[in-house]
């Protein structure tokens, strides 16, 4: 079990031999693996695989993690880093978003738009009735809104500029980003944003 500090542990992480760990948006489901569209990074970067292991060790024995960026760990830098991401675009933002719902993260997409950013949002195709209210005010706001038909959107994903990306298991939620255990990690290499991007 989890801590009780955490209001879910929505984490997605598996770390292999101690030399590779895959964060994922992915649940180890049949849905998941064959049906919806998800993400997964594989690294084996030394200290993310430290910084992973220092998080999984950390929610096994009840102590403090260590990590650092790129590593993106709720409750702990998920909200100031996507709103960093955020207010440092210049061009683009696309989204892959299983639900839109935290104000906060809202009104820095908004002010984006307004500041002349392409603000780009794909998210499951049969939302519930109060998510698509949020999407019709967001489409009223200026960002694009797509239904993502083929699959279900269960991704996590904000690439901004299309320089640098985030994907993990947050939710653009206030309990995702600041209640929840969660993992993901920022990408900068070209070859894995050129994955993100196609």
């Amino acid at each position: 079990w989890a801590p009780d500090q955490f209001q879910f542990s929505h984490i997605k992480l598996a770390i292999i031999d101690r030399t590779t760990a895959l964060i994922m948006t992915l649940n180890l489901s049949y849905s998941a693996l064959n049906l919806n569209r998800e993400f997964a990074v594989i690294t084996t970067n030394p200290s993310d695989v430290a910084g992973a292991l220092s998080i999984f060790d950390a929610d096994w024995s009840g102590t403090a993690a260590t990590f650092t960026e790129p590593l993106i760990v709720s409750p702990i830098n998920s909200r100031s880093t996507f709103l960093r991401m955020i207010e440092s675009a210049t061009a683009s933002i696309d989204i892959y978003a299983e639900v839109v719902r935290d104000r906060e993260i809202i009104d820095a997409l908004q002010s984006a738009v307004a500041r002349g950013v392409t603000v780009r949002l794909i998210v499951p195709s049969d939302p519930a009735a109060d998510d698509l209210t949020i999407y019709r005010d967001l489409v009223a706001n200026g960002i694009q809104v797509r239904l993502l038909a083929d699959h279900y959107s269960h991704a996590k994903a904000i690439i901004v500029d299309q320089e640098r990306a985030f994907t993990g298991s947050q939710n653009l939620t206030a309990t995702s980003l600041d209640d929840n255990r969660e993992l993901g990690i920022i990408l900068s290499d070209r070859a894995n944003l050129a994955r993100l991007n196609h």
